[in-house]
């Protein structure tokens, strides 16, 4: 009896063994599955979506209906060399655009891509209404019928996959005025972010305000703290690589302002950076506008770098003076 009972046990324990390795097995399989998923959604090199063709067409003659008519007639929805041939085939520039050698079935690299569309352009884009644009994604912010990409450079407005553009890395877009057609690639150089205002800095992560917004970057770059300061942040890769601080202010009473020059007392007119930004440095610190720096008696700052100004730093509340009038 004890034999048989001891028999059970072993079976017992044997078959939730091997239930836990069934288990782990199938956790492995599913995790390496939705990594695979994961990869999937960054940009693609290895192909191209026709939808992301349709927008990188929408410059010409044919509208998004006549080029949304023409992909329905192939099965698959990347481009291959045979969807490339009729392509060139319906512009009328099969005689004069050079392509690499592939076959029929074969998926267009984004490089291929990219080296057939650039002569597409020099044929077609008369106007030059197609820009190539390198910039650093900031922040995407998805909606239902298309995505905004934040970046150095403004927003862009795109209907491309928000998963295509990784926040903190740069990219070479196709971009038609405020509109991202498509993209060319990765870039891997540096990028600057312009006159953001550092609120906390550490040796391993900054928080800063930029273009309206605020931000927490981890690093492991930096040899020291900074304190709260106008600063560039450059990034590389999606890594901070240095903090270019500027100390030096200069104080005055604004008196006017265009596009172009800052007109302030004592200093004349001088030159400034386009987009100046202004800095709430008191309470709770913020970006205003420069709507706000209307007051003589305002306690301003302006930061300075390079013989323009860079940033206004309000420092104090506008001081409201009361006067009597005097009734006769």
């Amino acid at each position: 009896m004890g034999k048989r009972t001891k028999k059970r046990g072993v079976k017992a324990y044997i078959a939730i063994v091997c239930l836990v390795l069934l288990l782990a097995a199938g956790a492995l399989a599913f995790g390496y599955r939705d990594r695979q998923l994961r990869e999937q959604e960054t940009l693609p090199e290895e192909w191209v979506e026709l939808a992301e063709i349709k927008e990188e067409l929408s410059f010409g003659v044919y509208g998004q209906e006549d080029w949304n008519s023409f992909f329905e007639t192939f099965s698959g929805d990347r481009l291959t060399g045979e969807i490339l041939g009729e392509l060139l085939a319906k512009l009328q520039l099969s005689d004069y655009i050079e392509i690499p050698v592939m076959r029929e079935s074969q998926k267009v690299s984004r490089e291929d891509w990219n080296y057939v569309y650039g002569q597409i352009l020099d044929l077609l884009d008369m106007e030059y209404a197609v820009t190539k644009t390198e910039f650093l994604v900031v922040d995407v912010m998805e909606a239902e019928n298309q995505n905004v990409i934040m970046t150095n450079k403004g927003d862009f407005c795109t209907v491309l996959p928000a998963s295509y553009f990784k926040q903190w890395n740069g990219y070479e877009g196709y971009c038609v005025e405020n509109r991202c057609i498509g993209v060319a690639g990765t870039l891997k150089k540096e990028f600057t972010l312009d006159n953001t205002y550092l609120t906390d800095c550490t040796k391993d992560s900054v928080d800063f305000l930029y273009a309206g917004a605020v931000y927490h970057k981890e690093t492991a770059s930096l040899t020291e703290g900074v304190s709260p300061c106008v600063c560039d942040i450059v990034l590389a890769d999606g890594r901070i690589t240095a903090l270019r601080v500027k100390q030096e202010t200069i104080e005055g009473e604004l008196l006017s302002y265009d596009d172009e020059t800052i007109e302030i007392k004592g200093y004349g007119k001088l030159s400034h950076t386009g987009k100046l930004p202004v800095y709430q440095t008191y309470g709770e610190v913020s970006e205003k506008s420069i709507s706000d720096v209307t007051l003589g008696n305002m306690n301003v700052e302006y930061v300075t770098g390079e013989k323009q100004v860079c940033a206004i730093l309000i420092r104090e509340p506008a001081v409201i003076r009361e006067i009597r009038v005097q009734h006769r």
